[in-house]
Order: structure tokens, then C-alpha cells, then sequence
């Protein structure tokens, strides 16, 4: 009967472990699609602001911003998945062609898809503005990471922490 109860408990400890493992997992990928939720917001706040869009035309630009999003994002996993045939295989030269060929082919997806987008929104928003659309994500990137470096202490004029041993670089200690 003791063991039994020993089987028992085993199954139940190895069941409440899996069950553990997979909770974790599910937060972990909630957590990643809130904080792509969050990403996504910010970037359209930060467009919103930097192109001064009035009601009407956001009503017309954010779908289109949006689908223009999601097909870059496709472009991205697209290119990932290239990218990672050819590093799963190096030294298949067929696997390798093929993969630079997918490459180069997604760029020029993605070439066309920034020209069309930018076509399509410049009777909404305007030349100027579109102009100014070809350097908003760079800027709203660098806006970003800047955020974070001061969020975490790092902000202007910092170079990291300070060197050990009262400040000396290790070549200067006797």
C-alpha cells in the first residue's frame, strides 16, 4: 500500500511541476504580448505627436499605419526565419543561397511596401509630414533607448559605473 502511495505522490509531483512549467510559460507570453501592446501604443503616441495629426486625418491614417505595421512585422518574421535556415546550416551552400535569396527578396518587399505606404498617406497627411514619417521610427527608437538609459541611471554624461580600486585603471596600480 506504501507504495502505491509513493507512485502516487510521484505522478502528482511531476503532474503539479508540468502544470507549474506551463502557467509560467502562459505569463511569460502574456507579459511579452502586453509589452508589445505598450511598444506599439507608445509608437503611435509618439507619431500622433510628432505629425500633429488632426481627428479627421487620424481617422484615415491609422488603419492604414496599421496595416503597413503588420506587414512590416510579417517582413521581419519572414526574414528571421530566412536567416535562421542558413545559421541552422552554414555549410549547405544550397540552404545558404537559398536564404540570401529570401533575404534580398523580403527587402525588396519591404522597399515597395515603404513606397506605396508613403504614397498612399501623403493625400492624408500632407508631403512635409510624410517627409517627416521617413525618420519618425529612428527618432522614436533613439527617444526610447534614451528613456531607458535614464530610467536605469545611465542618463547624459553617464559612462557606466565607476572603476574599482579608487578610480585607478588596472595598468596604473603599482
Amino acid at each position: 500500500m506504501e507504495i502505491t502511495n509513493l507512485k502516487y505522490n510521484r505522478n502528482m509531483k511531476k503532474w503539479i511541476w508540468m502544470l507549474v512549467v506551463i502557467l509560467a510559460q502562459g505569463t511569460l507570453v502574456a507579459n511579452a504580448q502586453r509589452g508589445q501592446e505598450k511598444m506599439s501604443e507608445l509608437r503611435k503616441n509618439f507619431v500622433k505627436e510628432q505629425l500633429a495629426l488632426t481627428p479627421e486625418e487620424e481617422k484615415q491614417f491609422w488603419p492604414l499605419y496599421d496595416q503597413y505595421e503588420a506587414k512590416r512585422k510579417d517582413f521581419r518574421q519572414a526574414m528571421k526565419t530566412a536567416i535562421d535556415k542558413a545559421e541552422a546550416a552554414p555549410s549547405d551552400e544550397k540552404v545558404v543561397m537559398e536564404s540570401i535569396d529570401a533575404v534580398t527578396k523580403i527587402r525588396k518587399d519591404e522597399a515597395d511596401l515603404d513606397a506605396k505606404f508613403f504614397k498612399d498617406s501623403m493625400p492624408i497627411i500632407g508631403a512635409a509630414r510624410v517627409g517627416k514619417l521617413t525618420r519618425l521610427e529612428e527618432e522614436f527608437r533613439r527617444t526610447l533607448m534614451e528613456k531607458l538609459k535614464d530610467k536605469r541611471g545611465g542618463g547624459p554624461g553617464h559612462h557606466g559605473p565607476p572603476p574599482p580600486h579608487g578610480g585607478r585603471p588596472p595598468h596604473d596600480r603599482e
